[in-house]
């Protein structure tokens, strides 16, 4: 998938939501 074709905004808000899975994941994986 190129970066390039997707705004710099649209990229860091996907990282965001991305990151806050990966948050809830391991949340769920200590439990």
């Amino acid at each position: 998938m190129p970066s390039d074709q997707i705004s710099p905004g649209r990229e860091a808000q996907h990282d965001q939501q991305e990151s806050f899975i990966y948050e809830k994941l391991k949340e769920q994986m200590v439990e």
